[in-house]
């Protein structure tokens, strides 16, 4: 594998943007699509920013990035079953998807009679 520049990661982001939803589409399009990797945007709210912990690690198919994420808590604010329902809810959504006409396989979407 050939060595990379932080020039050439750069360009293949501008290329190839991934980004992150934020679970509105109202805001992902205001962000421009949703929230870019390597970013730094500021929201307000202990329970938008475990959102977007539970979003990154969507596949692709999903607006995810397949990623991780670390949630610091520095004022208590962490609420695990409020996590446990967001977690809930991605994995409600996934079933819907995988049970629409629109079906998610290794990653990617394909229509039903390509199956």
């Amino acid at each position: 594998m050939q060595a990379r520049t932080a020039w050439d990661l750069l360009q293949e982001q501008r290329l190839n943007p991934r980004m992150i939803t934020t679970g509105s589409e109202q805001l992902d399009r205001l962000l421009g699509g949703g929230v870019a990797p390597g970013t730094i945007v500021e929201f307000s709210g202990a329970l938008f920013s475990m959102q977007l912990c539970v979003n990154v690690q969507l596949p692709d198919a999903l607006s995810g990035i397949q990623g991780s994420a670390i949630y610091i808590d520095t004022d208590g604010a962490f609420v695990v079953e409020r996590l446990r329902e967001m977690a809930e809810a991605i994995v409600e959504k996934c079933r819907e998807e995988a049970d629409s006409d629109d079906t998610i396989y290794d990653g990617k979407r394909t229509e039903n009679s390509e199956r």
